[in-house]
């Protein structure tokens, strides 16, 4: 026997062991490039925070470039305050669609009313766009806008929806973006 070298079968590149950490380092790289190619990144847009996948103006514009659009306001139960944020933020944006000359509908839900028929405000058998909503507007503490999922999530706590520059700055992204169309 020759010093070094073991009695039995010396592994070369196509081993078990190399085939199992070449397969391996794969599945990382695949599900690594994976989570970060679908993974929202933060713009900047006009001075929003805008958290979408990719260019977050082209995918505005993509969302809203049917003739017809409806805005999803989540609203609270009863005269609670908080339902006149939401209609502030829904009004300013259904505002720019207006100056740009464009159709858009807007309804309230309600998910936590106990009487279902007062869930959605603004619906009934004679209104046809209460639901495909390309836009929704919540409360909600991101400060931001997520595009996600085929729409557009304004997402703004009451504080923020407050100072009047921030309705300016939704007026202006929305009317922006209506007008390359």
């Amino acid at each position: 026997m020759v010093a070094g070298k073991s009695g039995g079968k010396e592994g070369g590149l196509l081993s078990s062991e190399n085939i199992i950490i070449a397969l391996l380092a794969m599945l990382i790289f695949i599900t690594s490039f994976y989570f970060f190619s679908t993974q929202l990144r933060e713009h900047d847009v006009r001075g929003l925070k805008v958290l979408s996948r990719g260019d977050p103006l082209t995918e505005m514009t993509s969302i809203l470039s049917g003739s017809k659009t409806t805005i999803k306001a989540f609203a609270y139960p009863g005269e609670d305050a908080r339902n006149s944020y939401v209609a502030l933020l829904t009004a300013e944006i259904a505002g720019a669609f207006s100056a740009s000359g464009r159709n858009v509908s807007t309804y309230a839900y309600v998910p936590e009313e106990v009487n279902s028929t007062q869930r959605y405000i603004g619906c009934d058998e004679s209104t046809d766009f209460c639901s495909n909503e390309k836009i929704v507007v919540q409360l909600d503490p991101c400060n931001c806008m997520r595009i996600s999922d085929g729409k557009i999530y304004v997402l703004y706590e009451e504080e923020k929806i407050k100072q009047p520059s921030l309705r300016t700055q939704l007026r202006g992204v929305f009317g922006g973006v209506l007008r390359q169309k």
